[in-house]
């Protein structure tokens, strides 16, 4: 796991801390008791013994015990004040990590990186990025995963459904979309056809877009098709 990623997980479990902090709602710390149980797991397997006992361990031990007691106990009384001191402990092992030697000379090794194209006619404008990916297996790691797209009726409803994936070529290795665990995977990089598809008649409101938005942020998301402008999230 690479270095953003753990800080990743730092940062959605504070976020999710306080978003519920006036919910009332305790048992809807169980989502950010799991991303700090993947990031201690993570800070355990990659940092150095000495550095993840004593800038990890006991903090994200503490947070993690705190709010499993306000789970199994209901509290829904001192909710607000349990994650509002908990976001704040929180905050501050990110600060500490994200300046930490250890943590910074981190890298992976490899780059997850995702193509999501629709239409086997376009690949074309993705095949040459897919290529190099492909050519580059010590820093590269590369999926290709045709997405559905569909024809639309003048209300804007479904018309028709395609998936293009056996029209790709042979020699391009595809992915079922129905099974790949984009989120999972939590990609570096995702490619995809036609970024501004809202506007384009015969495939707006595309799986495409509900597809990324059950994947966590990646570093970069970049598009091809209609706009040479496409800005690349950071």
């Amino acid at each position: 796991m690479s270095r953003e990623q753990i800080l990743d997980l730092l940062a959605r479990a504070e976020a999710e801390l306080l978003r519920i902090r006036i919910s009332r709602q305790p048992q809807l710390l169980k989502k950010p008791l799991g991303l700090l149980r993947q990031a201690d797991n993570a800070c355990s397997d990659v940092l150095p013994r000495q550095v993840y006992e004593s800038k990890c361990q006991q903090f994200l031990l503490t947070l993690s015990q705190a709010i499993e007691q306000a789970i199994n106990t209901d509290d829904r009384k001192n909710l607000k004040e349990i994650t509002e001191l908990a976001a704040s402990i929180l905050n501050q092992l990110y600060t500490n990590l994200k300046d930490e030697p250890a943590l910074s000379r981190l890298a992976r090794q490899k780059k997850e990186i995702v193509f999501l194209p629709y239409k086997a006619s376009m690949w074309d404008s993705l095949e040459s990025i897919w290529k190099a990916s492909v050519d580059d297996p010590e820093h590269c790691h590369s999926y290709v995963v045709p997405i559905p797209y569909a024809d639309r009726n003048p209300d804007g409803t479904a018309k028709e459904w395609h998936n293009e994936r056996n029209l790709f070529p042979s020699y391009v290795p595809t992915l079922d979309c129905e099974t790949f665990d984009l989120e999972a995977l939590h990609p570096d990089v995702i490619f995809i056809h036609n970024p501004y598809d809202l506007y384009i008649q015969f495939t707006r409101k595309s799986i495409q877009f509900r597809l990324l938005d059950g994947c966590p942020k990646p570093l970069d998301i970049r598009g091809f098709g209609d706009s040479s402008k496409f800005p690349i999230s950071a």
